[in-house]
């Protein structure tokens, strides 16, 4: 009797043990450590620059936006602002300022994409706008796009995802003294990058990037793909294909990113976040803001206390 009293107690105890962690436990897909967003907004900027005036021209980089711009739009983005060949630094900082005045503090996901001529000098990175003269340091500093404009956005931008896509050289600047210089190029630290960001770059530190827009063929279909894949999942596929059978010396796609949940989410739903409709988000989002119910204390049976009772005076046993 006493045995079978004892077996009893440990699978009622059993019992309530699984009913209390179920009762803590939130069935859900997404559990970021930062908080849902009300607002899942999904926008993009595109720039393309190629009809330079002063050194080579690109004729794939306009071509390159837009298929970005009209695959985002495909996907249900938002808004999608599209610019080709700005000519001055003035007229790339004003696209770039206009577009996280108008639609950063508001949205979820911030995609800026990027293809044209881009440089590192005295360890400044730049884009260069169509009209640029570049023939010393203070003229490349004067008349092109300096990237740590960009990072101070991103870091003011709050909350949510950050995508930067360079399609662009990553050289450096060489008036004369070209020793040394493979090793430079278009780079943001990994340790300057805005928490929830990805930077996709068309090609490694220190190459150049073919202008034949192969990379932006490959990333269209990626984005676009019925499979709903995940951020990263879709930046990891992009560098797989293009850096396919490459030597070490071939132009190949990089990515950094300090993000902490690319594996949920996904450009390809309306939310932005894989599996979760945006209504489902914003309900999250409602429940993630609710202060959280104090415990239930609920009386157990006059008969199950004393089994219980019985059962913690005796040597206490692994439940397998």
């Amino acid at each position: 009797m006493i045995i079978r009293t004892l077996a009893l107690a440990r699978h009622l105890i059993l019992i309530f043990l699984t009913l209390e962690i179920f009762s803590h436990c939130a069935v859900a897909k997404y559990e970021p450590e930062q908080s849902i967003p009300n607002n899942h907004d999904r926008v993009a900027l595109i720039i393309g620059n190629g009809d330079y005036k002063h050194i080579g021209k690109l004729k794939n980089s306009q071509n390159d936006a837009e298929k970005i711009k009209n695959a985002l739009v495909l996907l249900g983005f938002n808004d999608v602002s599209f610019h080709k060949d700005l000519a001055t630094k003035n007229d790339m900082s004003a696209a770039i300022s206009d577009f996280f005045r108008k639609n950063a503090a508001k949205s979820w996901i911030r995609l800026i994409y990027y293809s044209g001529h881009g440089l590192e000098k005295n360890h400044n990175n730049y884009l260069i706008p169509t009209n640029a003269k570049l023939g010393n340091s203070r003229e490349i500093h004067n008349n092109s796009y300096d990237l740590s404009e960009l990072i101070n956005e991103l870091d003011s931008s709050g909350t949510g995802v950050n995508i930067i896509i360079l399609d662009t050289c990553r050289v450096a600047y060489c008036d004369g003294n070209c020793r040394n210089v493979l090793d430079s190029g278009i780079n943001i630290e990994k340790e300057l990058i805005p928490k929830g960001t990805l930077i996709a770059y068309s090609t490694k530190s220190g190459q150049p990037a073919s202008d034949n827009g192969l990379f932006t063929d490959i990333l269209v279909k990626h984005l676009i793909n019925p499979q709903g894949k995940s951020l990263s999942q879709v930046f990891q596929e992009v560098k797989n294909e293009f850096n396919h059978g490459k030597d070490s010396d071939e132009q190949k796609a990089v990515t950094e990113d300090d993000l902490e949940n690319g594996d949920n989410l996904c450009l390809t739903n309306s939310s932005g976040i894989c599996g979760m409709t945006s209504s489902e988000v914003k309900a999250a989002a409602t429940q993630a803001k609710r202060p959280h119910s104090k415990e239930k204390i609920i009386s157990k049976p006059t008969h199950q206390r004393r089994i219980s009772k019985k059962a913690t005076s005796t040597p206490k046993h692994r439940v397998l």
